[in-house]
């Protein structure tokens, strides 16, 4: 939680500086004789050019969040399954439990005397 904290005051200033220095540059570097009259093509091509910027930035970004998040998601998974499978295949575990079993039933199946194989039902034999 720290750490968004200090990411987003980040942006903050980031942001702060960026409106000082174009405040600066548009109040105090003005060259003499230029002309700040700007068509409406030209406004318009820059302002969606500045757009388009900020949206491959935003692109970048929430790609590094998902591949950060998916890592982080991917790691977590993997330890709680461990966890979880490492807890039911204890020694008195349930899972642990029919699985033995499961695997003597299989391992005896056919064996005389041990266990009957299971018989087949045909449900349309008359």
């Amino acid at each position: 939680m720290v750490s968004v904290v200090k990411f987003f005051v980040l942006c903050m200033v980031a942001a702060a500086a960026g409106v000082a220095a174009t405040m600066s540059l548009h109040f105090f570097h003005v060259p003499a004789g230029a002309s700040t009259d700007v068509s409406y093509a030209d406004f318009l091509s820059i302002t969606l050019t500045a757009l388009s910027l900020m949206i491959t930035v935003l692109g970048l970004f929430l790609a590094a969040a998902g591949v950060i998040g998916w890592t982080t998601l991917e790691s977590k998974l993997r330890s709680h399954s461990v966890d979880y499978f490492a807890q039911q295949l204890a020694k008195d575990g349930p899972l642990r439990k029919e699985l033995e079993e499961l695997f003597a039933d299989i391992a005896y199946t056919g064996i005389d005397g041990l266990k009957a194989p299971e018989q087949q039902e045909d449900p349309y034999a008359d």
